[in-house]
């Protein structure tokens, strides 16, 4: 699909470029004084009425053979076969998209990210959208819980829900899901965007939002949205 221009400026918008993104607020009631408060508000109205941008149409049945390469971290059915690893069984198929391009530019360093450049650096668009189609058709288990204390975590979850909805399901499908993600893989997710190992796409918003939390804040989160 050919994106249109309104679709262009909302891609650059949500790469946080910060001219086009103050260009597109201008319009919107300076209700709070918190730029990524304001850039979040418009850019889920946006996404709720535009669709996904200039991404190929994924095929679940083609993407069940091409997702063989996965199994051997993240399960023949998406329920990843050790915790440092995620689950993708019921993820969003955009957000899923997103990550593996994102490896495959090697815009995230640290953890396993250089053995995902390998497993990720052939596929074609095409393979990207049939893998994440195949993910996403799948229903969505627990996670694998870790040392974290989960009721602490609840209260703490309410700055996520923004985005990835109080319940744990995002609110718009390039954020990802984090109910039934495993502990483990939760926590190291945050670290990466706290050391900003994580570029591109939505990560400088999640640089302030988890800068402040303390290993402690990590883990509780983390089982939190495990146990869902």
């Amino acid at each position: 699909m050919q994106a249109t221009t309104t679709q262009k400026w909302l891609a650059l918008f949500l790469q946080n470029d910060r001219l086009i993104a103050d260009t597109l607020l201008i319009s919107l009631p300076i209700i709070t004084g918190d730029y990524l408060v304001r850039k979040l508000i418009v850019a889920l109205a946006i996404t709720a009425i535009l669709p996904a941008v200039a991404m190929a149409a994924g095929d679940a049945g083609a993407g069940k053979a091409k997702a063989a390469m996965c199994a051997g971290c993240h399960g023949a059915e998406g329920t990843a076969l050790a915790p440092q690893y995620p689950n993708l069984a019921g993820q969003n198929a955009q957000f899923l998209e997103n990550s593996i391009k994102a490896y495959k530019a090697q815009e995230r360093t640290g953890g396993n990210a250089a053995m995902m450049y390998g497993m990720v650096g052939a596929l074609a668009d095409q393979d990207i959208a049939d893998v994440a189609a195949y993910y996403a058709s799948l229903p969505r288990g627990k996670g694998m819980v870790a040392a974290g204390n989960a009721d602490a975590g609840k209260g703490k979850a309410a700055m996520c829900a923004g985005c990835h909805g109080a319940d744990g399901v995002a609110l718009a499908p390039m954020y990802p899901n984090l109910a039934g993600q495993n502990a483990t893989y939760l926590e190291g997710a945050i670290a990466a965007y706290k050391a900003q190992q994580r570029t591109g796409g939505n990560s400088a918003m999640m640089y302030g939002m988890v800068g402040g939390l303390s290993d402690a804040d990590a883990a509780d989160l983390a089982a939190y949205y495990a146990g869902l």
